[in-house]
């Protein structure tokens, strides 16, 4: 079906149904963004007794999974595969349910390290676009 103004509103292909699809992009593209900035995952090290050096990290980074810090990790991988099935998404609408879980799960696993100790300003804004994805997400999913 052609879109023109009689079935635009009917078949989800007007302006607003465009501006709606673009965005579910935004947030996980900001997301990874911010991810891949070295400033994301703060661990200290000890270098004595006493004495603590704090190290920040990508989310990317293979250094803080090696200390047991996974979530900030996983957060990433997560989004990735968020900002895939978005795309995906725009072509096959029953992936809309799909995405609307998978930006709940990485919204809450972007929380966890609050109780490991290790969160950074950047990780609180992540977090919130990723929440920000689950609201819009949610929406599209409605229509």
């Amino acid at each position: 079906m052609r879109c023109n103004r009689v079935n635009a509103r009917r078949s989800g292909c007007g302006e607003d149904a465009v501006m709606k699809k673009l965005s579910l992009l935004i947030f996980p593209i900001i997301s990874i963004i911010l991810e891949a900035l070295p400033i994301g995952v703060s661990i200290e090290f000890s270098k004595g007794p006493g004495i603590t050096v704090e190290r920040t990290f990508s989310y990317f980074s293979p250094v803080p999974p090696g200390y047991a810090c996974f979530a900030p990790f996983l957060t990433a991988i997560l989004t990735v595969v968020l900002l895939l099935i978005a795309i995906i998404s725009f072509k096959f609408e029953k992936l809309k349910k799909t995405l609307f879980l998978l930006a709940v799960v990485t919204a809450v696993i972007s929380v966890l390290p609050v109780i490991m100790g290790g969160y950074t300003k950047e990780g609180v804004v992540i977090s919130g676009l990723l929440v920000g994805e689950c609201v819009l997400a949610r929406l599209s999913g409605e229509t």
